[in-house]
Formats: structure tokens, C-alpha cells, sequence
């Protein structure tokens, strides 16, 4: 699997989080360090997206993520290959 990346196109949100903050947070959880994820920011919501090999790993993205979201909804959009 690739690395994960981030959007760089997005700034700073209104919210003080980026694209770029939230894929350090992916990276420094062992289990997601090699996933192929990628995290999008707006000041609507945001995204992650990629693909993993399994379900666990795709709630796992999510879970991590939760706490940093600052009242923003997440779209999961994480699929599962085998």
C-alpha cells in the first residue's frame, strides 16, 4: 500500500484544523501508519477516503479521527479490498 496524503490544497479551516494535521493523527496510530488513506478538509465536514484491507481498519480511521472533528460531521468514504 501507498503512504497516506493529505489534501494541500486546503488551509486552515475556520475550526484551526487541517488536512495535513489530521493525516499526523492517522499516522501515528500503528495499525494505520501504511493504510492508503486520504483526508480532506472543509468548513462543512470532513472526508477521509483511500482504501484498507479490512473493516476494522476502516472504523478504526474513523474512531481516530472523531475526536478531532470540532463539531464537524465525518464522511467515511474508506473502502475495504481483499
Amino acid at each position: 500500500m501507498a503512504p497516506m496524503t493529505f489534501d494541500s490544497t486546503q488551509t486552515t479551516t475556520r475550526k484551526g484544523v487541517t488536512a495535513e494535521d489530521l493525516q499526523v493523527v492517522l499516522s501515528r496510530h500503528v495499525d494505520c501508519r501504511f493504510c492508503d488513506l486520504i483526508v480532506h478538509t472543509s468548513e462543512i465536514c470532513i472526508t477521509v477516503s483511500g482504501t484498507v484491507k479490512s473493516y476494522f481498519l476502516k472504523q478504526l480511521a474513523q474512531e481516530i479521527l472523531r475526536p478531532h472533528l470540532r463539531g464537524r460531521p465525518l464522511q467515511n468514504k474508506i473502502r475495504v479490498t481483499s
